[in-house]
């Protein structure tokens, strides 16, 4: 066996080995997310129960607790779907599939619409997203960790971080259908 077909086969074991360890990864995280929302729901319905009540600005707010509906619903959802991509492509490559599909390119460029949607956030909600249960338990997430105020605190927030991770998403995106196309057209040729 020559050099270069044992270098590629070896290459395969490994890239089997960290699809199967980071499709793990992902799995556990979906668990984590799923949880977390469950949990919330189940509060939330709990506490409309017990008289709680939204504010104007979409709280809900009861007794020892407040939940931002909006930015912690799209967070969760955002979390669920990059999760579940990025579970896809991995578990896809611990079967020894080539990870340089269009399907890969095409779940990657929807990476970086989420962080668009995510950049967008920031222009809607500043902060963070607090899941404030009772004194003891409480859940903060900064879901725009590099923004940018435009004119002081009144002025337009720029998540400039998920803009930046959307450009990556989406280029990376181009460069993995290009992979896929030569490899594709070399597939044919052999």
């Amino acid at each position: 066996m020559s050099k270069s077909v044992e270098h590629i086969e070896a290459s395969m074991r490994r890239l089997k080995r960290l699809g199967s360890v980071l499709s793990a990864v992902f799995a556990v995280f979906m668990v984590v997310t799923i949880a977390i929302a469950v949990a919330c729901g189940v509060i939330a319905g709990h506490q409309m129960s017990l008289g709680a009540h939204f504010t104007s600005f979409g709280v809900l707010e009861g007794e020892d607790f407040n939940i931002h509906i909006f930015p912690a619903v799209m967070w969760l959802f955002i979390a669920l779907v990059l999760e579940a991509t990025l579970l896809s492509i991995f578990r896809d490559m611990s079967r020894g599939e080539s990870p340089f599909t269009v399907r890969h390119a095409r779940l990657i460029a929807g990476l970086g619409g989420l962080f668009v949607v995510n950049a967008l956030l920031a222009l809607i909600f500043r902060g963070n997203v607090l899941l404030d249960f009772a004194p003891t338990l409480s859940i903060s997430y900064w879901p725009n960790p590099f923004v940018l105020l435009v004119g002081g605190q009144n002025g337009v927030a720029i998540d400039v971080g998920s803009l930046l991770a959307a450009l990556v998403c989406f280029s990376i995106s181009i460069m993995w259908r290009y992979a896929a196309l030569l490899q594709e057209q070399t597939d044919e040729l052999v």
